[in-house]
């Protein structure tokens, strides 16, 4: 799915890359990253348990609901890859979230 949505490139101003929503994921773990301490990863899991690695860079507000086990949030991402150490990995980038009502 990364490598056709990659078709769709390049991304920028006046083509943003699709945003992709997930309700009522539930955090499973969480931590800050960053120099400046100013980037969020966190495991979420949908509603069959599937898990799956979540980035926030810059996030805004209130994170620790990210970090808490078993907060319900809400999110709107992009999938990417990720390579790092010659490993690649599929994480999420979170573009915006919030507390799920669900």
């Amino acid at each position: 799915l990364v490598q056709q949505m990659r078709l769709l490139e390049p991304c920028g101003q006046g083509n943003a890359k699709p945003p992709l929503i997930a309700a009522g994921l539930s955090v499973r773990s969480g931590r800050i990253l960053g120099k400046n301490q100013n980037v969020v990863r966190f495991d979420a899991a949908d509603d069959h348990g599937s898990g799956y690695q979540f980035i926030l860079f810059s996030p805004e507000g209130d994170v620790n609901s990210l970090l808490t086990q078993g907060t319900k949030i809400d999110a709107v991402y992009y999938p990417d890859l990720n390579a790092y150490n010659g490993n690649v990995t599929l994480q999420f980038v979170v573009r915006d979230w919030q507390l799920s009502k669900r």
